[in-house]
């Protein structure tokens, strides 16, 4: 992260979480016919 995030500054945006649940939607942009997954996850 640190290649990324090169400042003290920039890297106040890295913040640790834990996401229990929820759902969302994967892309696959560099294929010609874009793939698209959808997942849930928790209860």
């Amino acid at each position: 992260m640190y290649e990324i995030y090169t400042t003290d500054e920039s890297r106040q945006a890295l913040t640790v979480f834990q996401i229990y649940e929820g759902i969302g939607e994967w892309f696959d942009l560099p294929k010609k016919a874009i793939e698209r997954f959808g997942f849930s996850f928790g209860k």
